[in-house]
């Protein structure tokens, strides 16, 4: 064992090796002493040297006999055979030997949340820093996480004047009205020999370093409380009966949770169909909107062809004419470049409303009705505006029939 390891060995991780290396003598209920009788080897020397030159832990040495013969010295000597240790126990908090786990569960900084760090179970052998745990100490400081959680997430915390334990106030409120649950946390036997459950929503739910990471957070936590509030009033439940029928409570949050997702989803998917259609709408009125001013040039063509009846000499006649078919090939350009920017438009809708219309069936009705009357209202109005567009492409080239019609009567 290297110096640095040793060094940072606790009193008690001291204490628990040699008497494992005593053979686990028989001890009486709640010892305040320990005697132990090792034999020699290289791993007891190095731990009762650490206790000697240690300045606190040495003083917890009652007696040391080195082969019979009480010692003194601060250092074991090279070569020995056998030897006998009296050491006082820690007997002032949580960090001590306990008879059992049920000893242990009585300290009300369980109760509280805290699962402590440093700690020896006499019966079943289970020291805090033991590599295997047995299965009652990890549902143990799974339950202690759970109240940790729990304490966080509770809005307020109150104490019973009698016996000073912690009670977690939850409060919700629906439609104005509130209602209180009030959880004392308390570990027992008997919540320890329930089925091992997995409280990991919890600790989810009150871990600010994943604010920005869940969807909702601030929701979900507020489910939550609601959701154990509901659990405890209507059912008088202690928290005892939380562990128990964990489960139950849990589909009871995803329940609460799914309606209020499925409310979210409905208003956002109807926002983003109102948005996407008046979009589109806006879109279609600016490709009219865009040619409006160009067209009113069909008119002063009419006009222009007309007054080519009046003109006699054939010269004047042509270039009046050549100036009529610039002008309608100009105008047939541009109407054109609309007509495309239609299609674009409309390829552009029918991407966006796409997703809209493969989940058209889990829709609730009211939405389903709203996104099929939008698809068919964007759909007639693209139809009316092509229309438009075909109509201004036969008026494009009005004034040059007429100029034809013209040249014709003249001949």
């Amino acid at each position: 064992m290297s110096n640095l390891q040793m060094a940072n060995k606790s009193f008690l991780e001291t204490i628990v090796e040699l008497y494992r290396l005593a053979g686990r003598p028989a001890l009486p209920l709640r010892p305040i002493d320990i005697e132990l009788k090792i034999c020699h080897s290289e791993t007891a020397t190095n731990l009762i040297n650490f206790l000697l030159a240690n300045s606190i832990f040495s003083k917890q040495i009652r007696e040391l006999e080195i082969d019979d013969e009480e010692y003194e010295e601060s250092k074991l000597p090279v070569s020995w055979n056998k030897l006998h240790i009296s050491l006082a126990l820690p007997n002032d908090g949580i960090s001590r030997f306990h008879d059992s786990i049920e000893q242990l569960i009585k300290y009300n900084s369980l109760s509280e949340g805290v699962f402590p760090c440093d700690f020896y179970i006499i019966d079943i052998d289970y020291y805090s820093k033991d590599q295997y745990r047995p299965l009652l100490i990890e549902k143990l400081e799974k339950i202690c996480n759970l109240i940790s959680s729990l304490s966080k997430l509770a809005q307020y915390h109150d104490r019973k004047s009698i016996d000073g334990s912690s009670r977690l106030v939850f409060i919700q409120s629906l439609e104005g009205k509130s209602s209180t649950a009030i959880i004392t946390p308390s570990i027992s036997l008997e919540i320890l020999d329930c089925e091992g459950n997995d409280y990991s929503i919890a600790d989810l739910l009150q871990d600010g370093a994943l604010q920005s990471d869940i969807v909702h957070i601030d929701e979900r936590r507020g489910i939550f409380r609601n959701t154990l509030v509901e659990f405890f009033n209507e059912n008088s439940y202690e928290f005892p009966d939380l562990i128990k029928k964990w489960n139950t409570f849990h589909s009871a949050y995803d329940s609460n949770l799914s309606v209020y997702l499925s409310g979210f989803h409905f208003h956002k998917a109807r926002k983003d169909v109102a948005s996407a259609e008046i979009e589109f709408s806006e879109k279609v009125s600016k490709s009219l909107s865009d040619l409006t001013s160009k067209v009113l040039a069909i008119p002063v063509s009419v006009i222009a062809s007309l007054g080519m009846w009046k003109l006699k000499e054939f010269s004047d006649q042509s270039l009046v004419f050549i100036g009529l078919v610039l002008t309608s090939l100009m105008l047939h350009i541009l109407i054109m470049s609309q007509r495309k920017q239609l299609k674009r438009i409309s390829h552009a809708r029918k991407l966006v409303f796409s997703p809209f219309e493969k989940k058209i069936t889990r829709y609730p009705q009211i939405l389903r009705s709203e996104i099929e009357l939008a698809i068919e209202s964007l759909t007639n109005n693209e139809r009316f505006t092509s229309r438009i567009l075909v109509g201004f492409y036969f008026l494009s080239w009005l004034p040059v029939f007429i100029g034809l019609i013209i040249f014709y009567l003249k001949i």
